[in-house]
């Protein structure tokens, strides 16, 4: 806050004159500031004339004052929005979700009819998959050889292998069959795992398991010979 006095310099150029003088702090003038952060002059009655003290010549001079830091002002109005930030990276793919069962056995195959008898399925939920299985077929004749297989069905994509045991003794009376397929379910689903046999000559499936892996997304191509 200034206080008025009179005289015949205008307040700016007065102001600049005082503001000159501090930063200098020469030709013997004195700067007084209480400790509430107020300057305080002196100004000539006559001619305006300030003069930097603390003291002012009685009649000669009054006092003005005014605070080293100005009251806050208004708040400005808000800035325009800011331009949108470039899109991040991609993040790293997430864990995927397994699913597996395996059954013992021995299960029974007399089917001679594809798909077969059920040997074991797997109940999933809707994603895309990749489905493996595998199972040991042991011929239970003595005497017939046969040719015997299993599918592997999940929606309307399928997998087939087939293979053929000696009659049951001999040293090629088992085999493994390996299948997998890769479908997408749009809702609940079931991949499920059935054998069949030949000539009416009984097998059993054993050591039978199937795994599901969910995968974000799947692409089908044609294999590339070679």
């Amino acid at each position: 806050m200034l206080d008025v006095f009179r005289g015949s310099r205008p307040l700016a150029y007065v102001t600049a004159g005082v503001v000159a003088a501090a930063a200098a702090g020469g030709g013997g003038w004195a700067l007084a500031a209480s400790s509430g952060g107020v300057l305080h002059a002196c100004a000539n009655k006559k001619n305006g004339a300030l003069r930097l003290a603390g003291k002012c010549k009685r009649g000669v001079e009054h006092s003005v004052s005014w605070n080293v830091q100005g009251p806050q002002g208004v708040q400005g109005a808000q800035g325009l929005q800011g331009l949108q930030g470039q899109q991040g990276t991609t993040g790293p793919v997430g864990p995927s979700n397994a699913y597996s069962g395996s059954i013992t056995g021995p299960v029974t195959i007399t089917s001679t009819t594809s798909p077969g008898d059920k040997v074991g399925h797997l109940n999933l939920p809707p994603g895309s998959y990749v489905i493996f299985a595998k199972a040991w077929l042991e011929n239970q004749s003595t005497t017939t050889a046969t040719t015997t297989g299993c599918e592997l069905d999940a929606g309307s994509d399928s997998d087939i292998d087939f293979l053929k045991v000696e009659p049951s003794g001999t040293n090629a009376f088992r085999g493994a069959v390996a299948l997998n397929v890769a479908h997408t379910f749009s809702s609940a689903g079931t991949a499920q795992l059935s054998c069949v046999t030949g000539g009416g000559v009984t097998v059993t499936a054993n050591n039978a398991v199937v795994t599901a892996i969910q995968v974000s997304s799947l692409t089908g191509n044609a294999l590339i010979p070679g």
